[in-house]
């Protein structure tokens, strides 16, 4: 439980101003159009009451040392934080498209190599300086040095230099067409003269918060633009270390912190106690299993499949993070034109058509079929399940699976492995079921996923269609983002446009039949979430790109 340790006198004066929370909730977001937006306040909000006075000053989780290097931090918690400081060229939104921040326009030359960039020239840092193209190529040119310490390296490994053409606008080469590389694009933008500052610095963003000083208790941020004490808005954020979500969930009952950012394996650890009030939202995490050599039939895979299938495990009764997902990309993926792609209806059907349905069926649904155990090919000897000794979550999927599988009368057994020995033991394919979790590239596009199996050949040149940020295609194509997937099946991108359209609206089928010819199958999409203190009126939207979204518009009762 949250330890409550107000006075009952206060407590009765808090309860006078609980109804005036719902003017501190955020409505849906706006879409962010190039060179409509301000700089630091990307969506708008609802007024907050000005009745409760100034707010007190938040206190957030931020792990390990205090501050790192903007373009070196990696933990979610510290992302997430550094999010109410520094702007982006792009950023992603709740539908995990891509939007203009910093960028006014852009185009690709025709090959593909080269990408002109132009800023807006209305965005400032937090020192009145202009956000130039030589910030840009800096912070890029610090990224490249940087190398594998930097989490934004390797999505950027296609850049290999740039060029200014004038103050605003620059050139970025390529050193080969990479369909994904405006989603590299969403790392923090420095200042020129900042972006190789010691650990310890204090650097200058261009979003709604501004690093003001590090003191012993944590780092403080404070709003650029300070309002008048009356109108009862954020001003002031302490970031405090913990250095884990469970010491800073105790710092939260504790009465230490008012927020904190809960990864998936911690919301799993959390999501069972009724006293806590959370804010859930997508990760990038997915969750799967993987087949072993010993079940290498089509048929015998199949089977397997489907007795794992995401839907059985959503009706499991297991406290699971996220949604149950068959398909390893979100389920608002560009492709499918806004709605989600159901494997549920698809099973029958395929079972039917490989024999493995209910004979007696002309049209099995699932009310005909037969019970997942009896499809099973069952093994004499018994089912060796693989799993990381360090992820509670696949511990506990593989626990599930161990006993649905001795109900159907096939013996298993669970080995749980560190990382380096489970990594060597997939390489070796000596195991018959392994338990797996990747990221979700940003792109979420779903050839990463299949690669995981067979080698993604490297995109060329063949085929590519002219660019936009969430469309290959300029002219609006359907195709929009699933180039990069057509060029994994071997397809390439037809350049007549009757031709990509049809391409485009099989775009569905093709995803269904690679995902049941690959010896994969799909679980969970993970969920993440945002853990309240009592002190916190108001609610974020937090969302995968910004989980503090919206945080400027809290209120804190300060304790006096």
């Amino acid at each position: 439980m949250i330890k409550r340790l107000v006075p009952i006198r206060i407590l009765l004066v808090l309860l006078l101003c609980l109804p005036m929370a719902t003017g501190c909730t955020r409505i849906a977001p706006a879409q962010v159009s190039s060179g409509t937006t301000g700089p630091a306040v990307p969506v708008s909000t609802e007024l907050v009451s000005t009745d409760k006075g100034p707010s007190g000053t938040l206190r957030l989780w931020w792990d390990y040392s205090l501050p790192e290097n903007p373009l070196l931090a990696s933990s979610p918690s510290g992302k997430a934080a550094y999010s109410l400081v520094f702007g982006q060229l792009f950023q992603m939104d709740s539908t995990w498209q891509l939007q203009p921040e910093l960028v006014q326009a852009f185009a690709y030359s025709e090959e593909r190599l080269q990408l002109t960039l132009s800023l807006r020239q209305d965005v400032h840092f937090h020192d009145s300086s202009l956000v130039t193209a030589s910030d840009v190529l800096a912070t890029l040119g610090e990224i490249q040095q940087l190398g594998s310490l930097s989490p934004y390296a390797d999505a950027l490994s296609a850049y290999s230099s740039g060029r200014l053409i004038d103050a605003q606008t620059m050139v970025l080469q390529l050193s080969r067409p990479d369909p994904a590389f405006l989603y590299a694009l969403t790392f923090p933008v420095l200042k020129a003269s900042e972006v190789s500052l010691p650990t310890g610095s204090l650097w200058q963003g261009t979003r709604t918060f501004k690093m003001q000083g590090l003191a012993e208790e944590g780092l403080y941020l404070g709003r650029l633009e300070a309002a008048p004490a009356s109108q009862g808005r954020l001003e002031k954020i302490l970031i405090r270390t913990y250095p884990s979500a469970i010491q800073a969930m105790r710092g939260l009952e504790d009465d230490e912190l008012d927020l904190a950012f809960l990864p998936t394996e911690a919301l799993f650890q959390y999501q069972m106690r009724s006293s806590l009030r959370l804010d859930r939202f997508t990760s990038r995490s997915y969750f799967y299993f993987t087949l072993g050599n010993s079940i290498s039939d089509p048929v015998d895979q199949l089977r397997y499949k489907y007795f794992l299938r995401a839907a059985r495990w959503s009706g499991s009764g297991l406290a699971l993070p996220g949604q149950a997902s068959d398909v390893p990309v979100p389920a608002f993926h560009a492709c499918f034109f806004g709605q989600p792609l159901d494997l549920a209806p698809v099973w029958p059907d395929l079972l039917d058509q490989n024999g493995l349905a209910s004979p007696e069926a002309s049209q099995p649904t699932f009310a005909t079929l037969p019970d997942p155990a009896t499809l099973l090919n069952l093994k004499s000897e018994r089912l060796r399940i693989l799993v990381p000794d360090n992820q509670d979550i696949l511990m506990e999927l593989a626990r599930q699976a161990a006993a649905w599988f001795e109900q159907a009368g096939q013996p298993s057994e669970i080995v749980a492995l560190p990382e380096a020995d489970f990594a060597a033991e997939l390489s070796l394919q000596t195991f018959d079921l392994a338990f797996r979790v990747r990221e979700i590239p940003l792109s979420a596009e779903p050839s990463w996923f299949f690669a995981s199996d067979h080698p993604s050949p490297q995109p060329d040149t063949e085929g590519l269609p002219d660019g936009g940020v969430n469309r290959y295609d300029d002219r609006q194509s359907v195709l929009e983002a699933g180039w990069p997937f057509f060029k994994y099946l071997g397809q390439g991108l037809p350049q007549n446009e009757a031709d990509v359209e049809e391409l485009s609206s099989q775009y569905r089928q093709k995803l269904i039949e690679q995902l049941f010819s690959v010896s994969s199958g799909g679980i969970l999409q993970s969920e993440a979430a945002i853990a309240y203190g009592d002190r916190v009126i108001g609610q974020c939207q937090p969302t995968i790109a910004q989980p503090y979204l919206g945080i400027e518009d809290l209120w804190i009762w300060s304790g006096s």
